[in-house]
């Protein structure tokens, strides 16, 4: 097989990751909340030009649409429930058929446990898409809880600021 792209991704003082990569490769990124694991795999998504699957925005997606499943969705998300692995793999089957054999697809979090890495792994051997990589990131637990801190003050700080905007223009 050809490889097309060498890539390496930094994150601070973590180690470089080099992967060597070919147009129908999946590359699945997974670690904690607040590891970069997102930011990661963007960087990889602009590099390469991959497709970008992240469920927890398709979940989101879903949950948005008035639908008998989308209902579904919505009531688990609501409750702070993890979707089943039988919805898992039925969303996930549904995004990598709509993207063409040969283009990279990046995974962004997911799968979330052995079960579903066996439907996903399945359903791709299944489709021919064969070349797969896993690229855990790891940070100490304090990194990653920190991160999530500043993304809440991030978050909280954009409120005051719209809530700012509104009253200036006298909403």
């Amino acid at each position: 097989m050809e490889f097309l792209y060498k890539i390496i991704l930094q994150s601070g003082d973590f180690p470089v990751i080099m992967i060597q990569m070919t147009t129908e490769k999946i590359i699945i990124f997974i670690g904690p909340q607040g590891s970069g694991k997102g930011t990661q795999a963007q960087i990889l998504v602009a590099k390469i030009n991959a497709e970008y699957i992240e469920m927890g925005a398709q979940l989101r997606k879903i949950a948005a649409q008035d639908t008998e499943f989308g209902s579904l969705i919505r009531n688990i998300l609501e409750e702070g429930k993890l979707v089943d692995n039988q919805n898992w793999g039925s969303i996930i089957r549904d995004q990598i058929a709509k993207i063409q054999a040969n283009r990279p697809i990046i995974l962004d979090g997911s799968p979330r446990n052995i079960e579903q890495a066996h439907i996903l792994i399945d359903y791709l051997h299944s489709i021919g898409r064969n070349n797969i990589a896993t690229i855990y990131i790891s940070v100490p637990r304090q990194e990653s809880l920190r991160r999530l801190f500043l993304c809440l003050i991030l978050f909280f700080l954009a409120i005051l600021l719209r809530a700012n905007k509104l009253k200036q223009k006298g909403w």
